[in-house]
């Protein structure tokens, strides 16, 4: 080969080195910036945290860096404050236990109101407040049993006005039967214990309120009379609850609503009711006693007797009771018209309307249109005073009564 033709290859080959040159450079320079950048983000997951060390005087506050793992879902119910709250009975379970019980009393006469009432007897028995009825020309009840409602006419059996409490009865005629409330033990009323008031609050029927015992002996005086061992609570009570039921948790009637105390005639957080104990002393004879469905639900709480003793209850410092006395008759004082129509000489006294069979009226000789002007030897001025004598006497009592009758005054002798 001339030295003219191997010039020519050496030029030839000049631009393919070059091009070789540059390529290795550039394969070199990206090899070294890729192992450059993974090592170091390698370096950046294997180096530790730095740990910072207080200087000598100086105290460490941890500093969250990432949210706190939210808590594992849980199934059961915390009351917020500590722990599960277990429930004993469900309000609902009382409330259908007593709702058929309790009825709506609607009146008319002197004025026309509406109230509540509690079935004691399946023979049509109820109970309600005296002041509910007092003066009614006519009375009916509501009864709503199975969402289905039915109004039944009745009539006044007995009442003690000085207790403020009354016994009506559905008027004959309906061969339906009525479910009687079971009656608990108002004595063993202790402050603090959880109840109902189920009533017909502003005609609203079986509407039903929770709330605790308040006092378990409250005297509350009003422009009538004087109220004594009533049970306060702090249920909701309104224009309507009189006569209706305060419930236990064990479903048991232990009072009869009665009062409010109020600066602005609606509820401010303070009920009454009259203990169930004093109208079973006063009424025993109208009461069917039965248990309760939840009387012996194993899930309720009963404190030990001892225990209940050394505790606020209304039989703490409060002497039971007495047993009161039935006289068995339905009067009204004497008025203008009554002097009128038996053309009396006097203004005074109290007309027999009716006497019960069976009552001690009955077995000592009154008789219906008998005035009694007299109760031993004490002067009777009305209706009123008539219930307050009665009501110092106690069952098994003799009590002379002098009465008017045909014109000659009589003395009729009773054992009450």
């Amino acid at each position: 080969m001339s030295e003219k033709n191997v010039t020519c290859v050496k030029s030839g080959l000049w631009p393919w080195l070059i091009l070789d040159i540059v390529l290795v450079c550039v394969t070199l320079a990206w090899l070294l910036v890729n192992y450059q950048k993974t090592n170091f983000f390698q370096g950046m997951q294997k180096t530790p945290e730095a740990v910072v060390q207080p200087k000598p005087g100086l105290q460490a506050t941890p500093v969250a860096l990432n949210p706190p793992k939210p808590p594992k879902p849980t199934t059961k119910k915390i009351d917020g404050v500590t722990r599960p709250t277990p429930r004993i009975i469900s309000f609902n379970q009382v409330i259908q236990a007593v709702s058929p019980s309790v009825v709506t009393i609607s009146t008319s006469g002197i004025q026309s109101q509406s109230g509540s009432g509690v079935v004691i007897h399946s023979q049509g028995y109820i109970l309600t407040n005296y002041h509910v009825v007092q003066g009614a020309k006519n009375i009916e009840v509501t009864v709503m049993r199975d969402q289905a409602v039915k109004t039944y006419p009745a009539e006044l059996i007995d009442f003690d006005n000085e207790i403020d409490l009354a016994v009506i009865k559905v008027a004959p005629g309906t061969n339906d039967v009525f479910t009687p409330a079971p009656l608990g033990d108002s004595d063993t009323a202790v402050i603090g214990s959880d109840i109902l008031v189920v009533g017909s609050p502003f005609g609203l029927s079986q509407s039903a309120s929770a709330g605790i015992i308040s006092n378990a002996n409250r005297t509350l005086s009003t422009a009538n009379r004087v109220y004594e061992h009533l049970i306060q609570t702090d249920a909701s009570l309104n224009l309507g609850s009189s006569g209706g039921a305060l419930v236990n948790t064990s479903a048991e009637v232990i009072g009869i609503n009665v009062a409010i105390l109020s600066m602005t005639q609606s509820f401010s957080g303070i009920g009454f009711a009259i203990p169930i104990n004093i109208a079973k002393d006063k009424f025993s004879q109208f009461i069917e006693i039965v248990q309760s469905p939840l009387k012996n639900n194993m899930g309720v709480v009963r404190p030990p007797a001892q225990e209940v003793s050394q505790r606020t209850a209304a039989s703490s410092n409060v002497e039971k009771t007495k047993g009161r006395a039935w006289l068995g008759v339905d009067a009204d004082s004497v008025n203008d018209a009554i002097v009128r129509k038996f053309n009396l000489p006097f203004n005074r006294g109290v007309l027999i309307n009716n006497v019960f069979d069976k009552s001690p009226a009955s077995k000592g000789g009154f008789y219906r249109g008998d005035i009694i002007v007299r109760v031993n030897d004490r002067l009777v001025k009305d209706e009123e005073m008539l219930w307050s004598f009665m009501s110092d006497c106690s069952t098994g009592d003799d009590v002379k009564f002098t009465v008017y009758r045909n014109g000659t005054q009589v003395d009729v002798f009773l054992k009450l």
